[in-house]
């Protein structure tokens, strides 16, 4: 039989899907920063923005359909892959009932035919739903530029920010395909559900098919920790098809209902259970440890099936942040605009943190509970590519990695560039006299030129440096151009401020300004 386990495990295989969500939302960011929102005719950046809309639609298509091809091969490798893992009976079993273990383990052509038929049908529902995603995503690009305009119109967001919202809005949206019944979902979330679904359902059908051949009543169903509670009430249990007495009925497990055993979703399956023969896979003991099982998280009792829930929670919290990571590093790439590369880098940093931290916080929750971590489920994109590392592997992780180390250290002593410049560590609109140990802050004036203030171990200003003259050459008679520091000197809370010449070492470290 598929065990739950082997289920979760086989869709590792898919990988195309997650190509195509990376690709498409670097497609839609690359367009926002490119559309013009500086227009103030309405007409015209609805013109502006319908036609960067109708470029996305058909990249997107193409891209669909480079992808086609690859989603028929990864589907296939999980039906081939698992083929001879459906009749997993022990052969002793098999002989003591006069069956040819050979024989049973293998397909008949009835079942190959089914089974290819599945695999069909799986791979013709996920190619229909990727396809919906040209729609929705197109419907997505034009509601952030939409919001985005508003934005800039009104006044309440700078241009900086409301595209970083545009971006931010991107990527929290997904990749999202659209069903028949009007519900969406993300595009990792359909192609799960949809071979985990088909395929499971094709297993279950296999063994009846084979349990009518052998006239067989009783199937073993399997089991999992952590399942639906409703679920959890008959896993691991025997099923009559009959109905007899002492087993339970299909009706007692949901049978071929949406929520029920063999339901969307569902990872448990069942094998054919030959009577005075049959050993039991688990015991009523450990069956009902599965159904009670607790486990303890910061001082709390959680049961087994919201254990996995919160790691559930966890897992989309940290696909939602690398969303975030790749969706700003392409906007950081693609716009040659410096005010928003500068505002985009700023928030990188902030969503690498976060990244991070909700790593960090999944880490623990699996020390503590004893969890073990899925890495495919918080992947959001493709581990491997035929050109070798996808874009989030090998570019944005590095730089998410860095940017993390930047955030945590960079108040810790002061930093150096590679040409011995002192590293800044914010752009701030006004110098306090208390902020951060160890900032260096620039502030852009309002003819262009940068002054800066560095603060002490104990985030008191320690000195300025400033450029020019401040038009005031008489006061300033140093360097060439007026250029001088200012020392600070604390006296309780107040501050004053001595001029002196810019020495030697301090040109080296601010040669980026002066």
């Amino acid at each position: 039989m598929i065990s739950p386990e082997y289920l979760s495990g086989m869709l590792d295989f898919l990988e195309v899907h997650k190509e195509l969500t990376e690709s498409i939302l670097q497609d839609i960011v690359r367009r926002l920063v490119k559309t013009d929102f500086s227009i103030t005719e309405t007409a015209e950046l609805q013109t502006e923005i319908l036609q960067q809309s109708g470029m996305c639609f058909d990249e997107i298509l193409e891209r669909i359909s480079e992808s086609t091809s690859k989603t028929r091969e990864e589907i296939k490798a999980i039906y081939d892959e698992s083929e001879t893992e459906i009749f997993d009976i022990p052969d002793s079993v098999l002989t003591a009932n006069g069956i040819a273990p050979t024989k049973f383990k293998s397909l008949s052509p009835e079942m190959s035919k089914m089974y290819k038929a599945s695999l069909s049908a799986s791979t013709k529902e996920i190619i229909n739903l990727t396809r919906t995603t040209a729609a929705t995503s197109q419907t997505a690009f034009i509601n952030c530029c939409n919001v985005a305009g508003m934005q800039i119109a009104s006044g309440a967001f700078s241009y900086q920010e409301a595209i970083k919202q545009a971006i931010l809005s991107a990527a929290q949206k997904d990749v999202q395909v659209l069903y028949p019944t009007g519900h969406r979902t993300s595009l990792d979330a359909a192609c799960r559900r949809a071979v985990l679904t088909g395929f499971n359902q094709t297993c279950i059908k296999l063994q009846e098919m084979r349990a009518d051949e052998f006239d067989i009543d009783i199937m073993e169903i399997t089991a999992h920790f952590g399942a639906r509670p409703t679920h959890a009430e008959w896993q691991g249990q025997l099923v009559s098809r009959s109905g007899r007495e002492g087993y339970l009925s299909l009706d007692d497990i949901g049978y071929g209902k949406v929520d029920g055993f063999m339901g969307a979703n569902c990872r448990h399956d069942w094998n054919l259970f030959f009577e005075g023969y049959s050993k039991r896979l688990y015991s009523d003991d450990e069956l009902e440890r599965l159904k009670n099982q607790t486990v303890t998280y910061d001082g709390k009792e959680l049961k087994a099936f919201e254990t996995t829930q919160k790691q559930r929670e966890l897992e989309r919290l940290i696909k939602k942040d690398k969303r975030e990571l790749v969706c700003l590093n392409e906007g950081i790439k693609a716009t040659t605009d410096n005010s928003i590369k500068e505002e985009l880098s700023k928030e990188f940093e902030k969503k690498a943190v976060k990244l991070k931290q909700h790593e960090a916080k999944l880490s623990d929750f699996c020390a503590q509970t004893g969890l073990t971590r899925d890495r495919y489920r918080e992947q959001q994109f493709a581990v491997k590519t035929e050109q070798g590392i996808s874009a989030w592997t090998k570019s944005v992780s590095s730089k998410a990695v860095a940017a993390n180390k930047w955030a945590v250290d960079k108040y810790t002593k002061y930093h150096y560039n590679k040409d011995g410049t002192i590293r800044v560590t914010d752009t701030v609109k006004h110098f306090d006299k208390i902020y951060k140990p160890y900032a260096v802050c620039d502030m852009k004036m309002a003819d262009g030129h940068i002054e800066r203030t560095l603060y002490d171990a104990d985030s008191k200003m320690l000195k300025q440096i400033n450029p020019t003259d401040h038009g005031k050459p008489k006061s300033h008679p140093y360097g060439n151009n007026g250029e001088h520091a200012h020392d600070v000197i604390w006296r309780g809370n107040k501050i004053k401020r001595t001029t002196r010449e810019i020495n030697d070492t301090e040109r080296k470290e601010h040669a980026d300004i002066l």
